[in-house]
């Protein structure tokens, strides 16, 4: 009976320093050298992605660097520099949007009074719509092809049509050739379709000529 506080109190610091020792472990702070390196090298990101979203966009790459500038922004939500380009972005998109909108509008209007190729590789196609577009008054006409040369020289478009839309012109080219026009600002976009490219086993028929 005399030991019996002995015991309890054993058992009590015992438990003490388990307990304490555990709550050390788990609220111990990361070492600051580790804090440093983590912030040094957020830093580092930052700058980098920073500096290649203002390349992007001195290029003209916007959707690159829209994309880097969100990035930066995630880094660094109060950083003012991708802010302010990320405003400029969004007002040349909309400003953009607009205008691609009564191009379309313009080049829909231009009826072109034949069409005439036969087995002409796309850029030749894109060449002979443009002198077309010039000949009916309209010089403004500028097509921006992304894709590969032998691409491009081995895409034919065969085609004989009266009275039709310059516009509609584009779409039958772009069926012959699996390739899409966009058309933007300064210039008609040409570009490999991946979701409607046409294949020699399945070609589509030449349109009949309207009388």
């Amino acid at each position: 009976m005399k030991t019996f506080p002995l015991v309890l109190l054993s058992v009590t610091l015992a438990l003490s320093t388990r307990y304490g020792c555990a709550q050390s472990a788990k609220t111990s702070p990361m070492p600051e050298s580790t804090l440093g390196a983590q912030n040094a090298q957020n830093i580092h990101d930052a700058h980098d992605t920073l500096s290649d979203a203002q390349r992007a966009y001195l290029r003209g790459d916007m959707d690159t660097a829209k994309q880097l500038f969100k990035i930066e922004l995630e880094l660094d939500p109060h950083n003012v520099t991708a802010i302010n380009y990320m405003r400029m972005i969004n007002t040349q998109e909309k400003s953009n949007g607009e205008t691609s909108a009564l191009r379309e509008k313009q080049l829909a209007a231009l009826i072109l009074p034949h069409v005439e190729l036969n087995e002409a590789t796309l850029g030749t196609a894109l060449d002979y719509l443009k002198q077309s577009a010039a000949r009916q008054g309209v010089t403004d006409v500028s097509f921006v092809v992304q894709a590969p040369q032998d691409v491009v020289d081995s895409k034919k478009v065969t085609l004989n049509l009266s009275k039709i839309p310059f516009t509609e012109v584009m779409r039958y080219m772009g069926e012959f050739t699996g390739f899409k026009f966009a058309i933007e600002k300064y210039a008609i976009v040409v570009k490999p379709d991946a979701v409607t490219v046409v294949t020699s086993a399945s070609p589509v028929p030449a349109p009949a000529a309207t009388p």
